[in-house]
């Protein structure tokens, strides 16, 4: 018995889904303080501008989530000579890149009309094309740092990222500007780590000159149906976890979508504390042994979120104020009556993403099922979603059908 849990302690799978899991919990942390930070030290109207700020980033960065994992799953698939392959894969894109330069122009020219689509400032919509950018350049980095199992790297660079962006309402709390002062950390905190990855990078993973022809047809990698169904999962969840905001930002009051984006973090809570559990399981659901214990585990881990969303509903609904208190402050008062419904919506989102996961390990059509009902969510917003009410209203019956939808389709095997 020793001996194997010597031998599991010297697996660098396992080392690396510790790393994980351990980084995921500090990030999120990370993100929970700029988060309530911001929210307290900026007040609702400026608070709205952050929220939404990065459910667009989230929205519009699925394109990289798509190629992380193809990078991943194609050096997984490779047994030799994985760094010759980085190197390749690098010098290809950085011929890409001094060919297709001059769209930098055109690019950063959306700086003009973004803000009359989403409602950000020029600062912000800056900011997000900057950030998008930044994303799909480091993606490369990282997904190679991953794919290459230096789990090190990666989770260094990505809470060295999430700690320079939390300087910006750190410097906010101790008097050092406004709202001003996290667009100048936002900016850093997407331009720095990819400075000190592209400095490093070439000492971190040998470089092998030897000449291998690489692959270079595009077309068959972003029209394989694998890669269609990963992509629209991805963006179903993305869109489901963001489109509420960019909604209420677009239509409601500045100080209604600064409470509304207080709302929907109390709501997340559940994915802060929970999300690493959701990444270790799409491991494990992806693996091919002790498939039959699967839906064991899964019962197992959505009993956890259901015991946790109960505690949550309980202390929302006994102690709200006190949670505000310690976040937010008394600007976000008018949420309270509304939290022990942000703990239902968070609790079938966190739920709604443990079974796409599932779904998408086993590789079922059910993992379309978001993105499928998307457009109802939003033909909700649009015709019921006229308060803050309205729009919690329509979250959670939404939340609800789709992972009843879900429940049904998993036992059905479909």
């Amino acid at each position: 018995m020793r001996s194997k849990i010597n031998r599991m302690m010297a697996n660098e799978f396992f080392q690396g889904s510790v790393l994980l899991v351990i980084a995921n919990f500090i990030i999120g942390f990370l993100n929970y303080l700029f988060n309530s930070l911001s929210a307290k030290t900026l007040g609702p109207a400026k608070y709205g501008e952050i929220t939404t700020f990065f459910a667009y980033t989230l929205v519009l960065s699925v394109p990289m989530q798509i190629i992380s994992a193809e990078i991943i799953r194609r050096l997984g698939a490779v047994t030799t000579e994985k760094s010759r392959l980085v190197y390749l894969w690098e010098k290809w894109l950085i011929e890409k890149a001094k060919r297709w330069f001059w769209l930098i122009v055109p690019y950063f020219g959306l700086v003009a009309v973004l803000p009359k689509v989403t409602n950000l400032s020029y600062s912000f919509s800056f900011a997000l094309l900057l950030s998008l950018l930044t994303s799909l350049i480091s993606v490369f980095f990282m997904a190679s740092f991953q794919g290459l199992r230096l789990f090190n790297y990666y989770v260094a660079f990505m809470i060295f990222g999430v700690f320079i962006k939390l300087l910006g309402p750190v410097f906010v709390y101790f008097g050092a500007g406004q709202l001003n002062t996290i667009f100048i950390f936002l900016v850093l905190s997407a331009v720095s780590p990819l400075t000190v990855i592209c400095l490093l990078f070439r000492k971190i993973v040998p470089v092998d000159h030897n000449h291998v022809p690489v692959r270079k047809n595009l077309r068959k990698v972003i029209f394989n149906r694998s890669i269609i169904f990963l992509g629209l999962s991805l963006w179903g969840i993305s869109l489901f976890n963001n489109l509420d905001m960019i909604y209420v930002k677009k239509f409601f009051p500045t100080i209604d979508a600064g409470l509304y984006g207080a709302w929907n973090l109390m709501a997340k809570i559940v994915g802060y504390v929970l999300g690493p559990v959701s990444t270790v399981a799409f491991i494990y659901f992806s693996s091919k042994e002790n498939e039959k214990k699967h839906n064991r585990a899964l019962i197992l881990i959505i009993g956890l979120f259901v015991l946790s969303a109960v505690f949550l509903f309980g202390g929302y609904y006994f102690f709200g104020k006190i949670f505000i208190d310690f976040i937010f402050n008394k600007s976000y008062y008018p949420i309270i009556p509304y939290l022990p419904w942000a703990a239902v919506f968070g609790f079938f989102y966190s739920l709604v993403a443990i079974l796409n996961n599932y779904s998408l390990a086993k590789k079922k059509h059910l993992l379309l099922t978001v993105m499928a009902a998307v457009p109802f969510y939003l033909a909700g917003l649009v015709l019921f979603g006229k308060d803050m009410q309205s729009v919690v209203t329509v979250d959670v019956i939404f939340a609800l059908v789709v992972t009843i939808a879900y429940g049904g389709g998993i036992i059905l095997g479909k």
